[in-house]
């Protein structure tokens, strides 16, 4: 064309412009994609393998008088090297002192 009207012009101007925003979009989000997986991989990468806790070698219980009558000679035979015992309960005497 020879000549172009204003509502020509504008309509290439916000074509543009829309362009500009969807390629300014869609390098957002390629970014954040891009980070998304990044982080996912660190997360879900092999590490070796763990124990999920210290072991010490050594192997307890954990007795109450719940348990009844406890005959240490088989607790002893199956293995088991220490107990841990309550000794008694801790309470709040009447002047808000420990008993």
């Amino acid at each position: 064309m020879l000549f172009e009207t204003k509502k020509m012009v504008y309509n290439k101007k916000l074509k543009a412009d829309v362009r500009k925003r969807l390629l300014t979009y869609i390098k957002c989000l390629t970014a954040i994609g891009i980070t998304i997986l990044i982080i996912f991989a660190f997360c879900h990468r092999q590490r070796p393998a763990q124990p999920a806790f210290a072991f010490s070698g050594k192997q307890g219980i954990d007795v109450s008088e719940w348990n009844g009558e406890i005959d240490w000679e088989k607790v002893k035979a199956s293995g088991i090297d220490f107990a841990i015992i309550r000794c008694g309960y801790r309470g709040w005497g009447e002047e808000g002192k420990i008993n």
